[in-house]
C-alpha cells in the first residue's frame, strides 16, 4: 500500500455549531440535541473529540453543560434561533488562526474527514473545502475555510440572522472544493433510528480496537 500522507503542519481552530434543538429526538429548546448522549458521551463531546487537535475550539449554543470534553470557548449567535450561518459569524470572532473548521455538533464520526479537508484545501489553493457524500451532496458544517475567506464572505452576506449555511457557499467569488467523504464521516444524528447506527457504529470502533 502507499505510505499515508502526513497531515498538514499549519494550525486551525474550529467551530462547533451546537444550537439545534433536535426535534424529531424529541428536543424543544436550543441546544438539547448536541446533550443526548451516544455510548454514554454527550453528542457534542464526540465532536469535541473530533476537533481536540485545533488551536481553538469554539461552541456556539446556549443551554449547555457547564463541563464539556476539552473546555472550549463558548459564544451564542444573536439572536439565539437566528440560524447556524449566524452561529459561524458568531463563533468566527473567536477565531485567530488563519484556517478554521467548521463542524456541525450531530457528526460524532467527522473526526476521520478533517485533515482530508485540510490538505484539499491546501493542495487547491481553495477558500473552502467542504465534505461531500455519495449522492454529491455538500455538506456545509463538515468544512474547512480560509478565515480570511470566511470574514470576507460573511460580510458580503450582510445580515445573516435566518439566512442558510448554501447561502455563504453559493457566493460567485468563492472557490469552494469538494472532497469525496469515503468512509461516512459525515454521518449525523437526526433521527432515533440514526442514533442507533451510531451506537452500533462506536461498538464496532470500540471493538476493532481490541
Amino acid at each position: 500500500d502507499p505510505p499515508t500522507p502526513d497531515p498538514p503542519t499549519d494550525g486551525y481552530d474550529a467551530i462547533v455549531v451546537a444550537g439545534g434543538s433536535g426535534s424529531r429526538l424529541g428536543g424543544t429548546v436550543p441546544g438539547h440535541k448536541a446533550q443526548i448522549r451516544l455510548a454514554g458521551r454527550l453528542l457534542v463531546d464526540h465532536v469535541l473529540a473530533a476537533v481536540g487537535d485545533a488551536a481553538t475550539v469554539v461552541c456556539v449554543a446556549s443551554g449547555l453543560p457547564e463541563r464539556l470534553l476539552g473546555d472550549p470557548l463558548r459564544c451564542v449567535e444573536q439572536p439565539v434561533g437566528a440560524g447556524p450561518l449566524a452561529a459561524v459569524a458568531a463563533g468566527l470572532e473567536l477565531v485567530t488562526s488563519e484556517r478554521v473548521a467548521l463542524v456541525a455538533a450531530d457528526t460524532p464520526f467527522i473526526g476521520g474527514a478533517l485533515t482530508s479537508l485540510r490538505r484539499e484545501l491546501e493542495a487547491r489553493d481553495a477558500d473552502a473545502a467542504v465534505l461531500v457524500d455519495a449522492d454529491g451532496r455538500r455538506h456545509y458544517l463538515a468544512a474547512v475555510w480560509r478565515t480570511t475567506a470566511l470574514r470576507s464572505s460573511l460580510v458580503a452576506l450582510g445580515d445573516v440572522t435566518g439566512r442558510s449555511m448554501r447561502s455563504l457557499y453559493d457566493l460567485p467569488q468563492l472557490e469552494v472544493v469538494g472532497v469525496p467523504d469515503v468512509d461516512g464521516s459525515v454521518f449525523d444524528v437526526d433521527t432515533a433510528e440514526d442514533l442507533a447506527v451510531a451506537e452500533k457504529r462506536v461498538a464496532a470502533s470500540r471493538g476493532s480496537r481490541g
